[in-house]
């Protein structure tokens, strides 16, 4: 199964159509605090 597949598996749709429906650009305030956390890698 290819990555492509799995995730149609996992998500029900094509990755490329959940994506666009339910992930949304993260606002400022969220940004903010993910650059505030220290990068440990």
């Amino acid at each position: 199964m290819s990555k492509d597949e799995g995730r149609e598996a996992f998500y029900g749709v094509p990755f490329g159509e959940w994506k666009a429906k339910y992930q949304t650009e993260a606002n400022a305030e969220t940004k903010a605090k993910f650059e505030a956390v220290p990068k440990n890698h």
